[in-house]
């Protein structure tokens, strides 16, 4: 026994610890393992597999091109669980794994890339959009006559006349489901599809724009000049939205509505495009106009 130990130690006496490594894997050191398997060497696939790294890692190890980040789980394959067992061997391992870490470069020492956990890329900045795209239909209406009564009367009146002028088309609007946007002056926006839209937002908007015009001939207290309102509407996608109040309105619907307004024929009126009309059906009457440019 005294012989054999010397002979293990000059065989072993001076080794890297990837010499060491190859030194016990070709001696076939498994303890506890059958008598059939006891003394047969390792191959690099079976060890690799039986510490859980790929084959190649570990033929860098046995070439000292890196070394295992830890030697605890290959000690417990090579020389068992029991501490006290194989002490001599455990220590030359552990002492040639130190001193490998030292003399080998930080370069060679590191994983191999495969191994190594990709970057985590930086967090995209992301521009939230407060604005949604919403089929609508837009009305267009100005009240012809209230101008001419505004460079007459004193200023609190004409005030006082403008906003119970609002509130009244307001109320016929809203009994229709739109929403009233006031401009400043004698003008005003109204909007079927939005903050709810309806599918015969269309009908509604038209039908509120009849009965705005038969409201204002009703009016109590009329100026000299009669309230005529004059009325555009058209229909397609906007760009609606917004935090606070007013909302934002960006479409072709609206700017068609109010050139429409413009070509109203007679004192008042209501003059639909031909978006509009394709989804009314057969419920209105309606005459062809010359086109507005």
């Amino acid at each position: 026994m005294i012989e054999t130990a010397r002979i293990r130690r000059a065989e072993t006496a001076g080794k890297s610890f990837g010499q060491l490594l190859g030194w016990h894997l070709l001696r076939g050191t498994r303890p506890g393992a059958p008598r059939n398997r006891a003394g047969r060497r390792w191959g690099t696939k079976e060890f690799a597999a039986a510490v859980g790294v790929s084959d190649r890692t570990v033929r860098f190890w046995l070439k000292d091109q890196h070394l295992p980040p830890e030697i605890e789980t290959i000690e417990r394959l090579l020389f068992g669980h029991n501490l006290s067992s194989h002490v001599e061997w455990r220590l030359e391992l552990r002492h040639a794994h130190a001193s490998g870490r030292k003399d080998v470069p930080e370069l060679q020492r590191r994983e191999p890339e495969a191994t190594r956990p990709a970057p985590v890329p930086e967090p995209r900045e992301l521009t939230l959009s407060l604005l949604e795209r919403r089929p609508m239909t837009v009305a267009a209406c100005k009240f012809i006559g209230l101008a001419s009564r505004d460079a007459k009367d004193d200023p609190e009146d004409v005030r006082t006349a403008t906003v119970r002028l609002h509130e009244l088309a307001a109320e016929v609007v809203e009994r229709f489901g739109g929403t009233v946007v006031r401009v400043p002056g004698d003008a005003l926006l109204i909007y079927f599809g939005y903050p709810e839209a309806r599918e015969d937002d269309p009908e509604r908007a038209v039908r509120a724009a009849l009965e705005l015009v038969r409201a204002m001939r009703r009016v109590e207290g009329a100026p000299p000049a009669p309230l005529c309102p004059r009325v555009g509407i058209a229909t397609g996608t906007m760009l609606v939205g917004g935090i606070e109040a007013p909302q934002e309105w960006f479409g072709e619907p609206l700017n068609l509505a109010l050139a429409l307004r413009s070509s109203v024929p007679s004192e008042s009126g209501v003059v639909i495009a031909s978006s509009t009309r394709a989804l009314l059906g057969s419920f209105f009457d309606a005459s062809n106009l010359r086109r507005s440019r």
